[in-house]
């Protein structure tokens, strides 16, 4: 037989009970009852999971937030490189599909052999080992490589052009 902490004190409530004011504040004959109280909510299936690196984002990736004194809207980077959708039950295997359109992450020089990635909780905590457990991860990495020229090549290909630009048929007097 098990009683909760509040069966405990519900004898003996006095306003030194941590959630007196959640369970109700109840007034004289002469006013009305009032019910209030701020009794801590946990949910605890979340929406999903943040999938973040500080290295592969480059900071390509903005979150929003309202300035609370002026009340104006404040893109600031972030580390988000995709958020995973919750689709299976509770203690079920989480199989994420990207969707059709392909997400693009811009490195910016960044070396793709060192990097980090975290998984974070759906309020941006990153969360440990004990806490999510080993998971497969695939990350497909395109690399586009941009040609170098020469600087006698781009002369070259700058005078063709200036050539083919400047002929008599095309000078207009």
């Amino acid at each position: 037989f098990f009683l909760d902490d509040i069966s405990n004190e519900i004898l003996t409530m006095t306003i030194d009970y941590e959630y007196f004011y959640a369970l109700i504040q109840a007034g004289t004959t002469a006013s009305p009852v009032v019910a209030q109280g701020n009794l801590p909510a946990v949910i605890e299936s979340p929406a999903g999971l943040y999938l973040t690196s500080n290295k592969l984002t480059s900071g390509g990736t903005y979150e929003t937030l309202t300035h609370q004194d002026s009340l104006l809207t404040i893109a600031q980077p972030a580390p988000v490189l995709e958020f995973i959708q919750f689709t299976a039950d509770r203690y079920s295997w989480v199989h994420y599909h990207a969707t059709p359109s392909t997400h693009y992450h811009y490195l910016n020089d960044e070396n793709i052999q060192d990097f980090d990635i975290q998984l974070r909780s759906e309020n941006g905590v990153i969360l440990n080992h004990d806490e999510c457990g080993d998971y497969n991860l695939v990350i497909a990495f395109d690399c586009v490589v941009e040609p170098t020229y020469s600087p006698e090549y781009l002369r070259a290909y700058n005078l063709e052009a200036y050539r083919n630009a400047h002929t008599p048929e095309r000078i207009i007097l």
